[in-house]
């Protein structure tokens, strides 16, 4: 990133950020993290949709070897039952025009694997699946391990970040984004007319989605 500062970086609302932006707003995070003593290993949600300080946020917690649980507002109900499940000691809440608040959250870490991998300091994610029960499954990734994958440099695209950020595929696709030096478009609707609006005005060059939105895509004729 420091390397390329003045590429663009993000595209979200109507406006671009270069990475030179990326960079001071994750420098601004990671000085709050250390105020507020948000410490290596801490088990931090982000509630909220891809934008400029969820992104920043993300990287300086991954810097800050924290464990991310990332959700959306299509889980909102079910987000107090997440918490217990992950541990969760702090939950960074954002809304539609990217302010936020953070609340602390007075948790105990007795999960075994959860210690364990805390032992490591290795960032890490928590994403949630329904299993054969119907009940939240929660899964534990190791951001360092998801990260070697992207080491070998190849040509950036200018992506929209369709997919949820609280799936795996979704933060995946985050990371590969800005690892290749690419650029992140932000979305806050994802209905075939929004999108298709904002892969002409950022000029999107990249959508990854799923068959029942494309079938969405050409039905609606947009």
């Amino acid at each position: 990133m420091k390397e390329n500062p003045d590429i663009p970086a993000l595209y979200w609302k109507d406006k671009e950020y270069s990475y030179r932006d990326l960079i001071g707003m994750i420098e601004e995070w990671e000085a709050y993290l250390k105020n507020k003593n948000i410490a290596t290993g801490s088990i931090c949600g982000v509630a909220g949709e891809f934008s400029p300080k969820t992104c920043s946020l993300f990287f300086a917690l991954m810097k800050n070897k924290s464990i991310i649980v990332p959700f959306t507002k299509e889980i909102k109900s079910e987000i107090p039952s997440y918490i217990k499940i992950a541990e969760i000691q702090w939950i960074f809440q954002f809304d539609s025009k990217d302010e936020w608040i953070l609340e602390k959250i007075c948790t105990y870490t007795e999960n075994e694997l959860i210690k364990s991998f805390k032992e490591r300091e290795h960032a890490g994610l928590i994403v949630f699946s329904s299993g054969s029960t119907g009940k939240p499954k929660g899964i534990l990734h190791d951001c360092e391990k998801v990260l070697n994958k992207f080491t070998k440099q190849r040509k950036g695209w200018r992506t929209v970040l369709f997919l949820m950020m609280d799936h795996f595929g979704g933060f995946n696709t985050f990371l590969s984004t800005f690892a290749y030096l690419g650029v992140g478009i932000c979305i806050d609707e994802r209905t075939p007319e929004n999108i298709c609006k904002n892969i002409e005005k950022s000029k999107a060059t990249l959508l990854p989605t799923t068959p029942t939105f494309l079938n969405l895509l050409i039905a609606s004729k947009c």
